[in-house]
């Protein structure tokens, strides 16, 4: 290998300069050999035992070896790694210090105050304030002396470092993020400028806020922009920096919250001019505040939402905007603000989307006053209209619907003579009443939709609006037909109506009349299974001519029991899984002991307690229906004076000596 001029330790046109008490020698940036060109030994020696002098070392031996370095750029990543005195008192890689220009002086003390370190390097002597790099211009191979993008962000990480607990004059960190942002925008590539300083913002904690006294340091992902979101759990640069709604959103990209916003704009809806547009647009707001209620209600004010008008309600004298503390009710079903319209103050809202205002009306605590919730639907009190029946519409599904709290063998018997005698009437114009109840207020209106009545003083039957009835039958039916099964007629108590129940029972009901043996499959699918329910014999019961007794009452609880031989029931396994591989479910609501046909869900129905002896004498037994103690006693109210009372005999009584009446074994 051929070496040049120098190479080979020729010093004879070289001055000799002593180095730290080295003696004479020529000060060399590289060393070469047959393995390549590395740092010199020397220079490496220098910058750790006299790094005072290193600058001034590398001053000259940058004047023989720059040649080597222009050709290969590479060889001076070594160089930038030594770490050399700044002027602070600390060392840092020569290739992250700045050369100490007046132009980069004016700016550090514009920005930081004195004590809060910048890497400019010790020079000695130092540049002239003439300005200039002077004998310093080899330090601009290796050290930055740019007030570029760079120099701006390393001043805003500087001061960061200084870990005060407050900040001086904190106008200065505003006006240095204004700076980077106008370097960004005046730089070549402004998108790869902007790219940089978000990825600084976003690792290092840059952001100053100063919620107390004490400063707070935050990264990006730390901040929001949240106006009038005032909580100590947000980090709201627009109470900090209300200038820089740009530099943060848009350029920054930080995080933008309007709950704030929306929610103080809805407090002051009332200032608006009072037309068609208020209205409107407080409907907006509180649909837009409800959304948000989960996430920040927790931080909305409810007493100033309290006293502040802003719900559209209907009244006498036309749609006012009112606080909540004004007597008002919510229209939930399209029926009831049909019905009610003009009679109570409505919440001015269409029902199809009142449903968006639920979180609103829960968190401000007005979720009672819900029109469903106050509103009872009752059968017209006059009985005089004719009716059409529906044949086998219950009747035929009677073994589905048991009553849940049929424990004994005599009630369960009573609920599915009651159902299998049941009758399903229409009739045409069939009003019911919806009687609305808050407090000392009772108003009445006319169901827009028709009516149902359930009326089982003298058997069971349900009378509907002939026009509505798919209507009801679907909505309205299946409910009332639960709260009635679930209804002790003795304490005049319903028991639970869960909404499972109520739609197997739904769904029980849509089974066409013929298509009954479909049913058990369906109750199999959701969980519900056959199970054996043995009944004990009562042996209190006689098998003689009194096994034919009038008529009598639920409540009557010192007459015998009959018993019944081993039936099938229906009784929902804790084990069991439907076809998805999903539990069954167990709602243990309702007294213990009860069989059940909706899960052991719902406590809601069984079927088949046992089937009766089914002959000639036995169907005539069936014909008469069962009455509870307020049907007979409507039955005696409304007997005529033309009937006669029966009294049995020797010669009415029918012989029932050789027939097992109720299949005692």
């Amino acid at each position: 290998m051929q070496l040049l001029r120098g190479d080979r330790g020729d010093t004879s046109s070289t001055s000799s300069r002593s180095y730290g008490g080295f003696g004479a020698s020529e000060p060399r940036l590289f060393e070469f050999s047959e393995r390549g060109r590395s740092v010199a030994p020397k220079c490496i020696e220098m910058s750790k035992q006299h790094p005072e002098e290193f600058l001034n070392y590398l001053q000259q031996a940058w004047k023989r070896d720059k040649i080597y370095a222009k050709e290969n750029p590479d060889s001076m990543f070594d160089i930038k790694a030594i770490r050399v005195l700044c002027q602070d008192g600390k060392f840092r890689p020569l290739g992250n210090s700045y050369i100490p220009l007046p132009k980069l002086h004016y700016l550090r003390n514009r920005y930081m105050l004195e004590g809060e370190p910048f890497p400019f390097l010790r020079l000695d002597p130092p540049i002239r304030s003439e300005g200039g790099f002077g004998q310093w211009r080899c330090l601009r191979a290796f050290a930055k002396y740019h007030d570029d993008l760079d120099f701006f962000l390393e001043m805003l990480v500087r001061i960061r470092r200084t870990k005060a607990s407050t900040v001086e004059f904190p106008r200065r960190i505003l006006e240095l993020y204004l700076r980077i942002q106008a370097e960004c925008e005046d730089s070549k590539d402004p998108a790869a400028s902007q790219q940089k300083v978000r990825l600084a913002f976003a690792e290092k904690a840059i952001i100053a806020i100063a919620p107390g006294e004490a400063v707070t340091w935050l990264n990006a992902a730390d901040c929001t922009w949240s106006p009038k979101l005032e909580s100590p759990e947000i980090n709201d640069l627009s109470r900090h920096y209300p200038e820089l709604h740009d530099f943060f959103v848009n350029f920054l990209d930080v995080k933008q919250n309007d709950s704030g916003l929306i929610f103080d704009t809805l407090m002051n809806v009332s200032s608006l001019s009072p037309d068609c547009s208020r209205d409107n647009t407080a409907r907006g707001l509180l649909v837009a505040v409800s959304q948000r209620i989960p996430e920040f209600g927790h931080i909305f004010d409810k007493e100033r939402f309290a006293r502040s008008n802003v719900f559209p309600v209907s009244t006498a004298d036309g749609v006012l905007l009112c606080a909540s503390t004004m007597e008002f009710s919510v229209a939930d079903r399209q029926n009831l603000k049909e019905a009610f319209t003009g009679k109570l103050n409505l919440l001015d809202f269409d029902p199809k989307t009142v449903w968006m205002l639920d979180n609103l009306l829960v968190w401000a605590g007005l979720d009672s006053r819900y029109l469903s919730r106050h509103v009872e639907d009752q059968g017209p009190a006059d009985e005089n209209f004719k009716s059409i029946e529906l044949p086998y519409e219950l009747s035929s599904k009677a073994d589905q619907l048991l009553r849940p709290r049929t424990s004994t063998p005599k009630a369960t018997s009573w609920l599915r003579e009651t159902l299998e005698h049941s009758e399903v009437r229409l009739a045409s114009g069939f009003q019911s009443q919806l009687i609305y109840r808050s407090g000392s207020a009772f108003i009445t209106a006319v169901n827009p939709m028709g009516g149902l009545d359930i009326k089982d003083t003298v058997g069971f039957t349900v009378y509907a609006d002939d026009e509505n009835w798919e209507i009801l039958k679907q909505t309205v039916l299946p409910r009332r037909l639960l709260e009635w099964i679930m209804t002790d007629p003795e304490t005049n108590v319903t028991g639970p109506v869960p909404e499972q129940a109520v739609s197997l029972v739904r769904s029980i009901l849509n089974i066409p009349v013929g298509r009954e043996h479909v049913i058990p499959k369906i109750l199999d699918a959701e969980g519900i299974v056959d199970l054996e329910f043995e009944r004990v014999p009562d042996t209190t019961i006689t098998t003689k001519s009194d096994k034919l007794r009038p008529a009598k009452t639920l409540d009557d609880e010192d007459e015998p029991s009959p018993a019944y031989t081993q039936g099938e029931s229906y009784h929902a396994r804790e084990d069991l899984a439907d076809s998805k591989g999903s539990p069954t479910h167990n709602f243990d609501t309702a007294e213990p002991g009860l069989t059940t046909k909706i899960n052991s869900a719902e406590r809601g129905m069984t079927t088949k307690a046992g089937d009766l002896t089914k002959d000639t004498k036995q169907d005539a037994l069936r014909d008469r229906l069962p009455i509870s103690k307020r049907g007979l006693e409507r039955r005696h109210s409304e007997k005529q004076t033309w009937e006669e009372e029966f009294v049995a005999n020797e010669a009415t009584l029918i012989d029932f000596s050789g027939e097992d009446v109720y299949g005692i074994d």
